[in-house]
């Protein structure tokens, strides 16, 4: 059963093309170029809605900004776990405060397999971060995304810290230092938990 959250938060909708804002006043010159955001905007379904803000689907907003004009669009990334909500119409990977209904897509034997070993989700609502000419999205979960910043919603590829960097998950706030060199947080359970400093050197991707 899930928390009746309509009045605290509403699912948004996406825009399937560019939509031209209204802007009040003059741009300075300086402001151009394109602005990236990320946040939780799905919560709503048929019958259920998420319990938490931070279960909500992630949506990459773009702007896109010129001395002439500004273009706003925004589409929800093509995460897994968002892609198998939409089909069940429930969340079917546990998120931050609202745990998985069944999916009605496994068959029973994967189903205990998820019970014994849930799946982390790859929700990817927290933190746009740039590495090399990529765009990720990620957060706190060991699975990262990687953003298509022409069709925006699509994600080209799924990164797992595990595999990448020996960690199970990590901080969803990576700093950027002045070299360039991204540095982050992450866990590990075995042999004990221990915490990890990582860093990818500037240029790599």
């Amino acid at each position: 059963m899930s928390v009746n959250i309509t009045k605290l938060f509403r699912s948004a909708e996406e825009t399937e093309t560019p939509e031209v804002a209204i802007v009040q006043g003059k741009l300075p010159e300086w402001v151009a170029g394109t602005y990236y955001r990320v946040g939780p905007a799905k919560f709503d379904f048929k019958d259920f809605t998420m319990n938490h803000m931070l279960d909500g689907y992630a949506m990459i907003a773009k702007f896109d900004i010129t001395p002439e004009r500004v273009t706003f669009q925004k589409k929800y990334l093509q995460s897994d776990s968002y892609k198998r909500a939409i089909a069940a119409q429930r969340p079917v990977i546990t998120e931050f405060g609202t745990p998985a209904c069944s999916d009605p897509n496994k068959s029973l034997f994967s189903k205990f397999v998820t019970a014994l070993m849930p799946e982390f989700s790859d929700n990817d609502y927290s933190t746009l971060l740039k590495i090399g000419p990529d765009l990720f999205s990620i957060c706190d979960t060991c699975y990262f995304r990687q953003v298509d910043t022409q069709a925006l919603g699509n994600s080209p590829e799924k990164y797992d810290s595990n595999k990448l960097f020996g960690v199970n998950g990590q901080s969803a706030h990576p700093l950027t230092d002045s070299n360039g060199d991204v540095w982050n947080i992450g866990f590990t359970f075995f042999p004990g938990l221990k915490y990890q400093v990582v860093r990818v050197p500037n240029g790599k991707s």
